[in-house]
């Protein structure tokens, strides 16, 4: 089975499950996600994170438009949770993408803009 079917690889690699985020919500403290996963279940993340609008503005300022956003979250063994993000956007010539805050990601989420998430089993 692939990664993206949340078995592990065949070659023994992280297993990973990847989804879409279909629903977004923001409380007091932190970031609500629905994430519809690649076998149609629904997986409720919460992040200790509020998205920031005004920050992606000044990030996406200079691109025509913003492709998408992908986060990928790891659950470390020993230190909680381990993110990293990046947001694909056309720019004045080319596609590029570039690591942003997960506030900045969040706010492109909360925006509208799709985006995947890929979530991997912790690392031992």
């Amino acid at each position: 089975m692939a990664a993206e079917d949340g078995a592990a690889p065949e070659d023994g690699g992280t297993p990973g499950w990847l989804g879409r985020v279909t629903d977004l919500s923001v409380g007091d403290d932190r970031t609500q996600l629905s994430v519809r996963l690649s076998d149609g279940t629904v997986m409720e993340l919460a992040l200790p994170v509020r998205p920031d609008p005004a920050r992606a503005r000044r990030y996406t300022a200079g691109a025509r438009r913003i492709r998408g956003v992908h986060l990928r979250l790891r659950a470390a063994a020993s230190e909680g949770p381990d993110t990293a993000w990046l947001v694909v956007a056309v720019g004045r010539y080319r596609e590029q993408r570039r690591p942003v805050p997960l506030a900045v990601a969040l706010a492109l989420t909360e925006r509208g803009v799709p985006t995947q998430v890929r979530l991997e089993a912790p690392v031992s």
